[in-house]
């Protein structure tokens, strides 16, 4: 009777040891990986109007899409937007080489208007063969107020919503920035 049960733990250990020899390899394999983090925004002086701006560190070429009340969008192939938009930088491939620093795009609005605003990203092109995701960091800043949020950009993968919000009038008092909390958007 003990051998039956010596038997079977024998069997067993076959199977053991090879689920914690995958396990290390696997764990081996992703000690090499960097953490996904998007760079930080440098401190900068409160823009007088709307600035939304893009910045990611890889060798990508990533686009800003910013889409006002009127539903126009102030983007590449769109700049300036009739609603007075303006896509103040944008990165390609060619730009990546030359900067010392992580890429940033800027948009903005110097007078924008009362209404709901969404951003969208995409990832145009993998500069130097790579097409790895790509963490980013979105910064929004109206009025004195600022608000970040990161996500992870996927090559050839347009999403047109990451972030949308609010430049909303309150009572007769200037535009209020509200952003709408939307959890698990662009993870």
């Amino acid at each position: 009777m003990n051998t039956h049960k010596t038997g079977k733990a024998r069997r067993a250990l076959p199977l053991r040891l090879a689920i914690v020899c995958l396990a290390a390899v696997a764990l081996a394999g992703c000690a090499n990986r960097r953490p996904i983090s998007a760079p930080m925004f440098p401190a900068s002086v409160p823009a007088a109007g709307l600035r939304v701006m893009l910045t990611w560190d890889g060798t990508a070429d990533l686009d800003l899409y910013l889409t006002g009340p009127s539903w126009e969008t102030v983007y590449f192939g769109n700049n300036p937007s009739s609603e007075g938009g303006k896509l103040e930088r944008d990165v390609r491939c060619a730009d990546l080489s030359e900067a010392g620093e992580p890429p940033l795009e800027s948009a903005t609005f110097a007078e924008p208007a009362a209404g709901h605003y969404r951003i969208g990203v995409d990832y145009m092109e993998a500069c130097g063969g790579q097409s790895d995701p790509q963490p980013y960091r979105l910064l929004v800043e109206y009025g004195g107020v600022r608000h970040e949020q990161v996500g992870v950009a996927r090559h050839h993968e347009f999403v047109p919503i990451v972030l949308e919000f609010e430049l909303r009038q309150m009572s007769n008092g200037p535009l209020t920035l509200v952003v709408d909390s939307k959890p698990g958007v662009n993870p």
